[in-house]
């Protein structure tokens, strides 16, 4: 299990001896997965003797003794702070969250960048051997590094961003990768095909738009004197992404990519008795439903609320229902909290179906059970982890805003009463579980190894020193075509002297013969410079009588 390789880590952490390094950690977005992710990250360096401190809105770090630079005072947290109408309109649409989401990180940077909390740290010259930032919507907080003179290691919440490949020269190939923000698995038809290039030339100008953006920003804070973002990016030792191959496509990665998903992975805990009591009584198993910590479920629409209260209704299983409205009229069956201990309650027997939005969190947490999936995905990178888990046989991906009572009953019985879903859940959480080393393991060592090596710039791919048309050989391909026109137009050339000078030879009476046909060459038989048997050939040999 994950969690024996991870307490074996932990002791094979603590008995090598380490000379603790100061490391800067800035975790701006306030959404608790993207925090839980971080604060994970963080938690198995200090655990492994390094100091950290770490600038964030998250004024509290618990089993921690994390130095926290609290910027909650100008990036309050939000949880279950979005409408569904709200999202449907900023966020659902996937071309519209590829400037959606980085307005919404660089208004974030913009007021703690400003703020008196961070420039004390640059003012007061604290030392750091590291800076450990997040990329999600721009990469605003890169530029510590720079202002510190340290190395960069960026850590990525989600799986591996279209627009965070070029600057460690990572490969991707639109034929068989999709977009983050596309519902499509690693076997893409020719018109998934034809819309995932579209958007990864779609995200790929965005970020070189926003990438301006962010330069204007660190020069309006820091000095006009801060290089371009992409200069400082380029500088990246070494990025974390929040996938793990048995759940996301294989795909390949240079040596400064290292996955880590499941890292926030703990064991659980013992249920509260009321929990407990109400999952052990449910004779036919129990449903978990949640829509994550974004949205308020409250805001969905009636109907949908509706559909969803009677379809549980008529179930023979038990539910546990995140919801923000505890009053909410539902049967005897269902029980409804604005919170549950979800780890926890997803390691119970008798669990036998989650329901969610395919957050990445929840996700890893369901996998780690192997437990099927019903999934509702709402925006950015949901629709595709839940395709992940379809096209793995482990998943039915729903449409929140079609479902019906009959349509959504059907699914649930079909997932549960299919056992085919739970073999290949329990499948694919017998691979996530089936790896050489704890995640947090992997931290630590590419962490240490990055600060001894300072940098470790020996991992970057050389086609980072290349221009764009130089990684593609578009120039190379160019000479080729050169050099064949200029043959091309020389055998033209050389051809038409040939038959220019026959011709002449024909009209001084002369008989010029064809070796390659076995016959003469009249002037009658020569028209514009061809044979009548065809073009002269290369290999054609003139005799003249």
């Amino acid at each position: 299990m994950i969690f024996i390789a991870s307490i074996i880590s932990q002791l094979l952490i603590l008995a090598v001896p380490i000379h603790g390094a100061n490391i800067l950690g800035i975790a701006l977005y306030d959404g608790n997965s993207h925090w839980l992710v971080m604060k994970s990250v963080l938690k198995s360096l200090e655990d492994a003797g390094h100091n950290i401190t770490v600038i964030t809105p998250y004024s509290t770090a618990k089993d921690t003794n994390f130095t926290i630079i609290d910027v909650s005072r100008i990036l309050p947290l939000r949880t279950n702070a979005f409408d569904y109408d709200l999202l449907l309109k900023e966020y659902h649409n996937p071309l519209r969250s590829f400037h959606t989401l980085p307005n919404l990180s660089l208004g974030q940077c913009d007021k703690a960048h400003a703020s008196r909390e961070v420039q004390e740290i640059l003012k007061y010259g604290h030392h750091f051997d590291l800076v450990i930032s997040e990329v999600f919507g721009t990469d605003c907080d890169a530029v510590f590094a720079h202002l510190l003179k340290v190395p960069l290691i960026s850590v990525i919440t989600s799986t591996l961003l279209p627009w965070v490949n070029d600057r460690v020269g990572n490969p991707q190939n639109p034929s068989y990768i999709s977009n983050i923000m596309l519902p499509y698995s690693d076997q893409m038809t020719f018109k998934q095909r034809a819309i995932n290039v579209f958007f990864y030339l779609y995200s790929s100008a965005s970020a070189w738009y926003y990438n301006r953006v962010t330069t204007y920003l660190n020069r309006k804070h820091f000095g006009s004197e801060i290089p371009a973002v992409e200069n400082i990016l380029g500088k990246t030792s070494l990025i974390f992404i929040n996938s793990h191959f048995s759940v996301d496509v294989a795909r390949p990665y240079v040596p400064n990519i290292v996955e880590i998903g499941g890292i926030h992975l703990k064991p659980a805990k013992t249920l509260p008795q009321d929990l407990a009591q109400f999952l052990d009584d449910s004779k036919h198993g129990t449903i978990y439903f949640s829509l994550g910590s974004i949205i308020r479920a409250t805001s969905l629409p009636n109907r949908t609320i509706d559909a969803l209260r009677e379809a549980f209704a008529e179930l023979e299983y038990n539910v546990l229902w995140k919801f923000e409205d505890e009053s909410l009229n539902v049967s005897s069956n269902v029980l409804i909290r604005k919170w549950f201990p979800q780890r926890d309650i997803l390691a119970h027997k008798n669990i036998k179906l989650v329901i969610m939005h395919g957050g990445l969190m929840g996700l890893y947490e369901t996998i780690d059970v192997g437990v099927p999936v019903i999934g509702l995905p709402l925006f950015f990178d949901q629709q595709r982890n839940m395709q992940n888990l379809v096209s793995k046989g482990a998943a039915l991906r729903l449409q929140i805003d079609k479902i019906t009572k009959n349509h959504f009953l059907e699914s649930i019985r079909r997932v549960i009463g299919d056992k085919r879903f739970k073999q290949q859940a329990m499948e694919l959480s017998r691979r996530f579980h089936d790896r050489i080393v704890h995640p947090s393991q992997s931290v630590v060592y590419w962490t240490e190894y990055v600060i001894n090596y300072k940098g470790a710039h020996h991992l970057m791919s050389g086609v980072t020193e290349l221009y764009w048309f130089q990684a593609i050989n578009l120039d190379v391909f160019a000479l080729y075509l050169l050099i064949i026109l200029v043959a091309s137009y020389a055998m033209k050339k050389i051809s038409s002297t040939f038959l220019n000078w026959a011709r002449k030879l024909s009209i001084q009476g002369h008989t010029v013969f064809d070796s390659a046909s076995n016959g003469s060459i009249s002037e009658k038989n020569i028209q514009n410079g061809t044979h009548k048997n065809g073009q002269l050939k290369k290999s054609t040999h003139l005799k003249v009588n």
